[in-house]
């Protein structure tokens, strides 16, 4: 399996990216959802106006925390998924290069049936072959970016809600 398509997140980022997004969507439902809360009847707390703010600002740095974390985790895994895709590249390369130079010396009839054999399913693979770069580009904007992009937004929002500029 190419190193393109498989999962480039450890569990350990996965996690943060959750909390991040679950996080940030929480945030936006609080300010362009019309619900922050007012009363945490659990805790028998009531929230003036200000301290809805401070709710606010203390809910951003938590976002903002989640956000950093998945960050460091997640560029962690891109090097290391990066590195994956690099040397799997080297490998086939190398084994390319080698099969171009050794093709001259005589093969025998079950190396030649496998090669033909090698041959055939790579033109069977090769539409599929095609769609790993974009797939795997595709994944890696949904895996690494859109968190980060969501995260930030939820943050701007929040902040602009708790400070509206007059």
């Amino acid at each position: 399996m190419s190193a393109t398509l498989v999962d480039p997140l450890s569990e350990v980022s996965r996690k943060e990216r959750r909390m991040l997004l679950g996080l940030s969507m929480l945030g936006v439902f609080f300010t362009h959802g019309g619900a922050l809360p007012t009363k945490f009847t659990t805790l028998g707390v009531e929230l003036s106006a200000g301290e809805q703010k401070t709710f606010l600002v203390l809910f951003a740095v938590g976002l903002l925390y989640f956000l950093s974390a998945f960050f460091i985790y997640a560029i962690s895994d891109f090097i290391v998924w990066r590195r994956k895709i690099m040397e799997e590249y080297i490998e086939s390369a190398t084994e390319a290069i080698n099969d171009f130079m050794y093709s001259s010396q005589a093969q025998d009839q079950r190396e030649a049936h496998l090669e033909h054999e090698k041959e055939q399913a790579w033109r069977e693979y090769r539409i599929w072959a095609k769609l790993t770069k974009p797939t795997s580009l595709l994944r890696a904007l949904f895996e690494f970016v859109l968190p980060v992009a969501v995260g930030l937004y939820s943050i701007l929002t929040i902040v602009f809600y708790a400070y509206p500029r007059t």
